[in-house]
This record gives C-alpha cells, sequence and structure tokens, in this order.
C-alpha cells in the first residue's frame, strides 16, 4: 500500500518537475552544469586515492630494492669471510624479500592499469556530459528562434490586419 502511495507520490512529483524543466530550459543546462562540476570532483577524488595508492606500492617496492641489494652485498661479504651458515640465513631472508618485491610489482602495475580505466573513464564521463550540455544548448536556442519566429508571425499577422482596416 505505501508502495503504491509513493510511486504515486513520486510520480506527481516528477510530472511537475519536468514541467519547470521545460519551462525554463536554461535551468537545465545550469543543472547539468552543476552535476558535470560533481561528477568530476568525484572522480578526481577517485583518481587522487589511486595515484596515492600507485605511488605507495612503487615507494615500497624501491625500498623492498635496496634492501635486497644490501643483503646480495652482505650475502657476498658473508661468503668471502666464509661464515656460511649466516650467509644462508640472510639467503632466506633475501627469497622472502624478492618473493615480496615480486608481489609489489604485480600489485603495482594492476593499480597503475586501473588509475589509468579510470582515467579513459572519467574523458569519457566528461565527453558524454559536454555532448548532453550542447545538445540541450542547441535545444534552448532553436526553442528560442522558434518562438521569436512565432512572435514575428504574430506581430506580422497583427500589422497585415491594421493595414487591412486602414483601407
Amino acid at each position: 500500500m505505501f508502495k503504491r502511495l509513493w510511486n504515486l507520490l513520486t510520480g506527481i512529483l516528477s510530472s511537475t518537475l519536468r514541467l519547470f524543466e521545460a519551462a525554463n530550459p536554461k535551468a537545465l543546462i545550469e543543472a547539468e552544469k552543476i552535476n558535470l562540476r560533481n561528477q568530476l570532483a568525484r572522480f578526481n577524488q577517485g583518481l587522487a586515492e589511486q595515484a596515492g595508492h600507485v605511488y605507495k606500492l612503487s615507494h615500497q617496492a624501491q625500498e623492498c630494492c635496496d634492501q635486497e641489494q644490501k643483503l646480495i652485498t652482505r650475502i657476498r661479504a658473508l661468503l668471502k669471510a666464509g661464515e656460511q651458515a649466516q650467509a644462508a640465513r640472510l639467503a632466506l631472508q633475501l627469497s622472502t624479500l624478492q618473493r615480496e618485491i615480486s608481489d609489489l610489482r604485480t600489485r603495482c602495475r594492476v593499480a597503475e592499469e586501473t588509475y589509468q580505466g579510470l582515467e579513459k573513464a572519467r574523458d569519457h564521463a566528461v565527453t558524454d556530459a559536454n555532448a548532453r550540455l550542447e545538445k540541450l544548448e542547441q535545444m534552448v536556442s532553436q526553442t528560442e528562434i522558434v518562438t521569436a519566429q512565432n512572435e514575428l508571425l504574430e506581430m506580422a499577422g497583427k500589422l497585415n490586419l491594421s493595414l487591412g482596416n486602414a483601407h
């Protein structure tokens, strides 16, 4: 029962809004521009968050690579000194670190691809919104032209009537 009543109220409100929008198409264009700005802000926020994620992952990978080089240097020094047991322990750490580096690089690559996908989606959304705005502006211009022509025809009709009455 409440759902049907809600649908009825929603329909009435939608009809009323459509009438106001039809009466003032410039307001509709402004609403579309505001909507575009809001969408763009949300997309840019998402892009910034994703860029931060990519940066964090690449920074972690770089730190791990630096640790890897230090471990390799220490292992070589230990092997030259004849301390195989300690070198073996560090070699296990190196193996774990190399797996972590591989995982970080994979995650970084996926995050970068996601970022690029978000950028393309944002650009596509902006292009679509601009196309909608242009279409609305053209419709408003055409409506204004038709209205002006109708007014001119009405004035011309009155002028003919005035001239006809003068004879």
